[in-house]
């Protein structure tokens, strides 16, 4: 049973409370700090997880593998913790790490098999991505952020990718030229997250690609399966159906929504340089991250390292 406190040891209590409070290393509420983006960058000479604020500035790395490569961060829902892919132990595998970069843990241990790009559920309790073993068929898999849990959705196919979940959690949009179907032809389907309903969204050159949900699930961003890709936005239902990127330099690509559901981040694909990685020599292709406003359509350039920045990913 707890003791109620007097009078004054309340009032103590309460000053007490109160200059914490104020206090320089209190830290600020999760849901009141401003919105980041984290990214990819091969500026250092290797792959390493960045983050910078939403207006391009800050920006500084999260990650610094000893081997390897980190890629394809996604934030959790709650903002607390990233989930990113990582080659450190030789194999592409799924990492978790808190926001700050801090924690940074293996929760896949994948022998035998190669994991794809992440995709939180929105309710946060499950990591969706693609898992490929070595000599047999692609497929989603289902694991919990901490590791366990783990299941996979129970139909082949083949380089399936970009898992991206509906708003409510119920299914799972993703790419991929399926062997069910003739011709090999790239195609976007959805499944149900238990497994069952598969449905074909679209198919063939021209057709679009996985949609990613604006953060109140009233529109989509897409992004056409064509030459020169740009990012097309739409309600969610198909209407008011609009570009809003112009490829003007070789390819738009990986959109991500802002919180408040107003602009996207994406990447320009527009050159190819010689990279001097630290343990091989390598032909890449350079990008640049940028910002479009989608309520005056003004666009700007957030990174230009000269090298490769992509994979942005818009913290909640």
């Amino acid at each position: 049973m707890h003791e109620r406190l007097g009078p004054s040891l309340w009032l103590c209590a309460a000053v007490a409370s109160l200059i914490l409070s104020c206090g320089e290393d209190v830290d600020e509420p999760l849901d009141m700090q401003p919105s980041q983006i984290a990214f990819v960058s091969d500026r250092a000479g290797y792959r390493q997880i960045y983050v910078m604020d939403a207006d391009g500035d800050n920006q500084r790395p999260l990650t610094d593998p000893q081997y390897g490569e980190d890629t394809w961060p996604a934030w959790s829902p709650d903002g607390s913790r990233i989930a990113f892919l990582s080659t450190r132990t030789g194999e592409p595998e799924l990492f978790v790490m808190d926001a700050d970069g801090r924690n940074q843990r293996n929760i896949s241990n994948s022998r035998g098999g190669a994991d794809g790009p992440p995709a939180w559920s929105p309710d946060g309790t499950q990591i969706a991505q693609v898992f490929s073993p070595y000599g047999g068929a692609e497929h989603i898999r289902l694991t919990d952020p901490d590791g366990g849990d783990v299941r996979a959705l129970g139909v082949g196919w083949t380089a399936a990718v970009g898992p991206r979940w509906t708003p409510d959690g119920s299914r799972i949009a993703f790419d991929s030229p399926r062997q069910l179907f003739d011709g090999g032809l790239s195609a976007t389907y959805i499944i149900d997250a238990d497994g069952q309903n598969l449905a074909l969204l679209s198919e063939g050159p021209g057709s679009d690609r996985a949609p990613v949900w604006s953060p109140d699930g009233s529109r989509v961003a897409i992004v056409p399966r064509d030459l020169e890709p740009r990012i097309v936005v739409q309600d969610a239902d198909g209407a008011n159906r609009r570009y809003v990127t112009n490829a003007a330099t070789g390819g738009d690509g990986s959109p991500s929504w802002s919180p408040d559901g107003r602009s996207i981040t994406f990447v320009v694909s527009d050159r190819s340089y010689v990279n001097l990685h630290r343990r091989a020599l390598s032909l890449s292709s350079g990008a640049d991250i940028r910002v479009v406003n989608l309520d005056d359509m003004s666009v700007r350039k957030l990174t230009s390292s000269r090298d490769f920045d992509g994979m942005p990913s818009w913290s909640p």
